[in-house]
């Protein structure tokens, strides 16, 4: 008599297994690539843009302080103290430019990506 109830209990475990189970659709990913995008062009945006705040400064108190000036003694010469100011100025306009000129080039070469993408 146990084998019976041994077996019957197998039976209805297995039963049990293969019921029909609950039957849930797909998560729907909100992500577009179109978001994927946006969200990639705002965080280069902000780079940028902290970039082309505290890179001018960083050069004018490196400048103030005398940390270029084996930059200067290469190219142009070390520079007076009194001239330092007017010299560190030029060099922060420098970088500006040097960092506008680098997100442009970016967002050229950003959209060419995304271009690319689509042909294929």
């Amino acid at each position: 008599m146990p084998k019976k109830d041994v077996k019957a209990s197998q039976a209805a475990a297995t039963s049990q297994d293969t019921a029909p189970k609950a039957q849930y659709p797909k998560p729907v990913d909100l992500r577009t690539k179109r978001d994927r995008t946006q969200f990639k062009s705002l965080l280069k945006l902000g780079f940028f843009s902290a970039l082309m705040f505290c890179a001018p400064f960083a050069v004018f108190i490196a400048s103030e302080y005398t940390y270029l000036d084996p930059l200067y003694k290469v190219t142009i010469g070390i520079p007076s103290p009194d001239k330092r100011t007017t010299v560190g100025g030029i060099a922060a306009v420098i970088v500006a430019n040097i960092v506008v000129a680098l997100f442009v080039l970016t967002a050229f070469n950003d959209g060419s990506d995304s271009q690319d993408g689509k042909e294929e």
